[in-house]
């Protein structure tokens, strides 16, 4: 009975420092390399999958236990490409002299494949679990926002890389989604070394939806690798949680109004934030504004993040997404980057610019200064 007491009492001591030694914060450098899947909406096949590579950075915090919530940005580069097709074309060559035209169908010796060439922005929203150990598996699981910032299309003689000749260009162009929201699930083997984690496993995303569609045919499963750098407890949890409260500013919330900036026109907005640690804050932002467009009704609700450095005084960077309800329906991403001035009488002033990144008949980039004035509360 009493080495079965000494067992428990050594095992719960354990589990007490283990409990402190697991890390608050964490910051994760992510590289993925695989295959895009993508249907074609013409004929609902799907094309043939070209590869992917991306890397994303990282920022978590630990909900409680092993579990964290993860918030990142980066870098994704896609590649599809069609079945192989031979292209055919027709000359019509008129002749003044007998008064006819010579009609010649011609059919080109080769196969060829249009490849479409993809460079998005990707958000992944993260839960992940994250054990002791030197090696454990590890799981993440939540959503992935996408947003399309550039494309290109080339042929190339079928099954090579190699392209075909500026003139003999088909100009066909392949379907990508602008915004697309996605379901990740990935996990794999953890090694562990002082503070510093290695992960390897694999990763899987499917779309939801592309914000115009109830659904978004496209699937990807790559490899993931990460270098993951933990920042530990050096006290026990609830003397941490008394300094850092400390620190903290009591009221979360924040109702402001603001002119121009985001939309490009006046908004009433609610914010809360989510995450502090010293003198960095990130904060969630919902707004709505109504514009009358050709007798009807149109609704701007900017959705977005922001990341602020400083306390009463500080600057801040974020980027909201628009999806616009109404007589007209459109997609966009915002990005801005202001100074914000917070009074102890809980009077709010923020300053920035903002930029739109619009895809509509072109692409193009607008930029303009926005003025709020709200309350903290």
């Amino acid at each position: 009975m009493k080495a079965v007491l000494i067992f428990i009492l050594s095992f719960l001591t354990s589990a007490t420092f283990a409990q402190d030694s697991i890390s608050r914060h964490a910051f994760s450098t992510s590289i993925y390399a695989g295959i895009p899947l993508r249907e074609n909406y013409k004929n609902n096949d799907w094309y043939k999958p070209g590869f992917e590579i991306a890397a994303t950075q990282a920022y978590s915090v630990r909900l409680k236990n092993r579990f964290f919530i993860s918030l990142g940005a980066g870098i994704d580069y896609r590649e599809y490409r069609t079945e192989p097709f031979t292209r055919t074309w027709t000359t019509h060559n008129y002749s003044p002299l007998f008064g006819i035209t010579n009609v010649q169908h011609h059919v080109d010796d080769f196969d060829r494949q249009t490849v479409g060439k993809f460079l998005r922005i990707k958000v992944p929203l993260l839960l992940e679990y994250m054990p002791l150990g030197k090696c454990t598996p590890y799981a993440k699981a939540g959503i992935v926002f996408d947003a399309e910032i550039s494309s290109y299309f080339t042929d190339v003689y079928a099954g090579t890389r190699t392209q075909i000749d500026y003139q003999m260009q088909t100009n066909t162009y392949l379907s990508d989604e602008d915004f697309l929201l996605s379901a990740n699930a990935s996990g794999g083997i953890k090694f562990g070394m002082n503070n510093i984690e290695f992960l390897l496993g694999l990763s899987g995303q499917i779309g939801l939806t592309n914000f115009e569609k109830y659904r978004a045919n496209q699937v990807s499963i790559v490899g993931e690798f990460s270098i993951r750098k933990t920042i530990r407890h050096t006290k026990f949890p609830h003397q941490v949680a008394i300094n850092v409260e400390d620190k903290k500013i009591g009221k979360k919330n924040y109702l402001y109004i603001e002119g121009f900036g985001t939309v490009m026109m006046a908004s009433l907005n609610y914010e809360r934030s989510l995450f502090q640690h010293g003198r960095k804050r990130i904060h969630a932002r919902v707004g709505v504004t109504v514009n009358e467009e050709s007798n009807e009704y149109v609704v701007y609700p900017p959705i977005g993040l922001t990341f602020i450095y400083g306390r009463k005084h500080g600057l801040e960077v974020g980027a909201e997404f628009i999806h616009t309800f109404g007589s007209t329906t459109d997609n966009y991403l915002t990005t801005h980057f202001g100074y914000r001035i917070e009074t102890n009488k809980n009077l709010l002033l923020r300053f920035n610019i903002s930029g739109d990144w619009l895809r509509q008949n072109n692409k193009y980039y607008t930029v303009r200064p926005g003025l709020a004035i709200g309350y903290r509360f």
